[in-house]
């Protein structure tokens, strides 16, 4: 036998004639129904709301977008570093063929002068004329040189990882903890931690090679490395080369021929201090030095590298401050700062043009022999070593801690193949991830 319940409304006397399902309320006819018509009365904004959004969305054109507004301005730029290469290397040309052809026109007229006074002199002979038609020939060989010179020009290659449209959950999600590695590589004879990727090869060096491992973590490719202990590499788009750093010298190393060069930099004498550390972003390379106050050294790479300017303490760090790493997205630059009368590592991520800081990061309260490295990831964030803890620390775009996490063996070096894996270089292995 069911038991009449008086009414919700605290101001109705009458008895509920109905439970209601959407607030779990017994009500009388006329509350019920007024209850309902409350409710009915919040459906007409959200049907203008649906107007609304579908007006806005209908509104959304092509051109408007920022994606295209920063591509046509990324052609924009593209068109003009072409032009500007295109027109130095015609001057450059234009100069060469100038400085020929003077050359030329001026064994071309010793000749002449020598044939006059043959001819003036009537003492004509076999051996001399046979000079003159040598002679004339070389000019006409030389003549075709400057008119098809040998050269080399390399396709200009835009590569598709030059413009990524990600989701924006892809820098959202929480990398850590990592999966077991995909491949691994145990280390063999002398080998350095510093480690550097592009798209298709992960660049050790290690039994004084430098090897270039695919994504089974095997060797496709080396070359005998016999200069002194690597202290950094990365990849330059730019120059479509890896970028390797001792005390003393920078190389670069192409991974198609596998040749290795020495750059002669142009205010090499003006340097304080040895290199330690360096990165490059668009057309710019930045390096640092090992000493105290260290000071980061800017370049121009395009086209050809000149010195810009130097950032020295204390923007770059404090005069009794160390710059232990510098990493770049397409956005910002990373630099990992050692303060060993303080006792503690930290992360600053700067303008690339103005030095102006965006935020700081505290990796660890305590100094540490081991270099902290850091690593740039989608969407402005940044995956940490931590070289004291043996940890990772995967940071957001604000610099705010997301994770942090173990890992075992201790990681010296971190660098992002794409966003499908991940290289580590650690105190036993060369390890492969793959983000899940």
């Amino acid at each position: 036998m069911s038991v009449s319940r008086q009414c919700a409304n605290e101001k109705c006397s009458r008895l509920s004639r109905a439970l209601c399902n959407c607030c779990d309320n017994y009500l009388c006819l006329d509350h019920l129904k007024d209850h309902s018509d409350r409710l009915n009365e919040q459906l007409t904004p959200i049907s203008d709301e649906f107007d609304q959004v579908t007006e806005e969305l209908n509104r959304i054109s092509l051109e408007e977008t920022s994606f295209i507004k920063n591509l046509d301005k990324w052609c924009l730029q593209a068109h003009q570093c072409v032009d500007y290469f295109y027109q130095q290397k015609r001057k450059e040309f234009e100069i060469f063929l100038e400085e020929e052809k003077q050359k030329q026109e001026n064994e071309l007229n010793k000749i002449r002068q020598q044939f006059k006074q043959i001819i003036n002199q009537q003492e004509a002979t076999k051996e001399n004329i046979q000079l003159i038609n040598d002679t004339l020939r070389s000019i006409e060989q030389k003549i075709n040189f400057i008119r098809n010179p040998d050269f080399v020009i390399i396709p200009l290659v835009i590569k598709d990882n030059l413009c990524v449209l990600t989701s924006k959950g892809d820098g959202d999600k929480n990398l850590l903890p990592l999966s077991l590695p995909y491949q691994s590589l145990l280390r063999q004879g002398i080998s350095w931690f510093s480690i550097a990727t592009n798209q298709e090869y992960i660049l050790i060096c290690q039994a004084s090679k430098l090897c270039l491992l695919n994504r089974q973590m095997k060797i496709d490719k080396e070359i005998r490395w016999s200069y002194d202990q690597i202290y950094d590499m990365f990849f330059s788009t730019t120059l479509h080369r890896f970028i390797i750093l001792t005390l003393e010298d920078i190389f670069n190393l192409d991974e198609k021929t596998m040749t290795l060069e020495k750059y002669s930099f142009p205010n090499k004498n003006t340097i304080k201090g040895k290199w330690f550390c360096g990165t490059s972003h668009c057309e710019n390379l930045f390096l640092s030095t090992k000493d105290s106050g260290s000071s980061i050294y800017e370049y121009k790479m395009f086209p050809f590298i000149q010195f810009s300017k130097e950032w020295k303490s204390p923007v770059s760090c404090k005069k009794d401050e160390y710059i232990y790493d510098l990493r770049s997205n397409n956005s910002y630059l990373a630099i990992v700062i050692l303060n060993n009368k303080k006792n503690e590592t930290r992360l600053e991520v700067r303008s690339p043009t103005t030095f102006e800081q965006q935020w700081i990061f505290p990796i660890t309260l305590a100094s540490s022999p081991y270099r902290s490295r850091c690593c740039p990831l989608l969407q402005n964030q940044w995956l940490v070593i931590d070289a004291m803890n043996s940890s990772l620390l995967h940071i957001d775009a604000n610099g705010t801690l997301i994770k942090q996490d173990k890992y075992n063996p201790s990681p010296r070096h971190i660098a992002q193949l794409d966003k499908h894996f991940i290289a580590i270089s650690t105190t036993k292995t060369f390890d492969l991830h793959q983000l899940l």
